[in-house]
């Protein structure tokens, strides 16, 4: 079974003297994570082949700003647990919401949230039967007083209950189309990056599950720090979200993205 999980970031100072000796990530995995052109989750363990170009840009930020990245693969929610406890330094791509500022931090100007430093701009999407005759929930991702099963402790939670929504919450994106399939819910919401590479993998389910054309709602993910790291090595936080953007508008990271597709 694949189980969709999140990359948890562990991180370390690096000294001067060993900054100028860095070596690859090393990975710890505690789940498998579906590869795709941000990550691929085989190289990253192996340190064999290209990483993704997520991992090439957060490595190089990092190590411009004197740190280094271990990455660690853990699912979503226990993610945000790790953070919590303060077990990791961060994790990506969390969207904003007030409850994770209890112990975590974004980047922000003048208190305002920074989304030119944000790491992932991402969509929340319904999936369905092909053969569905719900023309509201095709045509308009209408979702009230359907069965929808979302990823367990997602952001997009508060708003499917806004629109009256019939929850059952899913730690597994497999699972949770699955459920779609054998019409133990109406429709899967998650994040379509995620949906999208799991069908194209599994022909079978992708012959009788579509994507629903409007979205659910678009969001925003940012590398979050905890308050504890954030605290001790503010300046270094600042700088590895001030890289990580300056070098997006690069002609390094231009060649680096279309290489990946």
């Amino acid at each position: 079974m694949i189980k969709y999980a999140v990359a948890a970031i562990m991180v370390y100072l690096l000294s001067s003297t060993v900054a100028y000796s860095y070596s690859l990530t090393k990975v710890e995995i505690a789940t498998v994570v579906k590869s795709n052109d941000r990550v691929k989750t085989k190289n990253v363990l192996t340190n064999e082949g290209r990483p993704g170009w997520f991992i090439e840009l957060s490595r190089r930020a990092a190590l411009e700003c004197n740190m280094e990245l271990r990455f660690q693969f853990v699912p979503w929610v226990r993610g945000l647990l790790l953070l919590e406890q303060g077990k990791i330094d961060a994790t990506f791509n969390s969207n904003h919401m007030e409850i994770r500022e209890k112990y975590g931090v974004y980047p922000r100007i003048d208190g305002i949230l920074d989304e030119k430093r944000a790491s992932i701009k991402y969509g929340y999407y319904a999936y369905t039967l092909r053969n569905s005759d719900d023309k509201k929930l095709v045509e308009r991702a209408d979702l009230t007083n359907r069965n929808v099963v979302v990823e367990r402790a997602a952001s997009i939670i508060p708003e499917l209950k806004k629109r009256g929504a019939k929850i059952q919450e899913n730690v597994n994106y497999l699972s949770m189309l699955k459920m779609v399939a054998y019409h133990r819910a109406d429709v899967a919401v998650g994040i379509d990056k995620s949906f999208d590479s799991l069908l194209d993998n599994t022909p079978a389910l992708a012959a009788i599950i579509m994507k629903v054309k409007t979205p659910v709602q678009l969001k925003v993910g940012y590398v979050m720090f905890s308050k504890k790291f954030y605290a001790t090595h503010q300046e270094q936080v600042e700088c590895f979200w001030d890289r990580s953007a300056e070098n997006r508008k690069t002609d390094w990271f231009r060649k680096l993205y279309l290489s990946y597709q």
